[in-house]
């Protein structure tokens, strides 16, 4: 099993013989797809908030009367996908973004920390097992990105490049949103 590309599929194979292995095979596409989903929308209502306060292409803030989706964020970000996906191999883009995004998870967990210092802020949820619980979180997250930089410098100097892409990006659309009329 070391040395085999497939882990899922050739357990499954050996255990319950060739549908099994089709089996996994079917668990894990529609594992991914759930993940997918998830990410896919998760991102474009995030372009979808940004240009709701004008950070970032205006339109994307509009909903699609028929779908109730941000249709206009899904394309931009469909767009930069395709992009992304005709300029990397799957592995450098695997690296590229799970390292920005275990970047930015560790700095969610950060957060909890320094929230959790103003007394006025309500709390609507408690972190169980705080200060130790997000503490083991941030541990492990950046033990993560130190051993994303150290396997694969480049590719985690690339994801770290397109997140600097944003500071432009970011000061362009704040710009535009103070100088807006109304």
């Amino acid at each position: 099993m070391a040395a085999s590309p497939l882990v899922a599929a050739d357990t499954a194979r050996a255990l319950l013989g060739s549908r099994g292995a089709d089996l996994a095979a079917g668990m894990v596409a529609l594992a991914m797809l759930g993940g997918l989903n998830g990410n896919i929308l998760g991102g474009a209502r995030v372009l979808y908030a940004m240009a709701g306060a004008g950070l970032f292409w205006r339109p994307a803030a509009h909903v699609h009367p028929r779908f109730g989706t941000p249709a206009l964020a899904l394309v931009a970000q469909a767009v930069v996908s395709v992009a992304f996906v005709f300029t990397g191999r799957f592995e450098q883009l695997l690296t590229s973004c799970l390292f920005a995004s275990w970047l930015f998870y560790a700095l969610g967990g950060l957060a909890v920390f320094a929230l959790r210092r103003d007394p006025s802020l309500e709390r609507p949820y408690r972190v169980p097992g705080y200060p130790i619980v997000p503490a083991l979180f941030v541990a492990f997250a950046a033990l993560l990105l130190a051993s994303t930089v150290a396997a694969d410098p480049r590719d985690a100097a690339v994801g770290t490049a397109l997140l600097l892409t944003g500071v432009p990006a970011y000061l362009l659309f704040s710009r535009m949103a103070r100088h807006a009329p109304g």
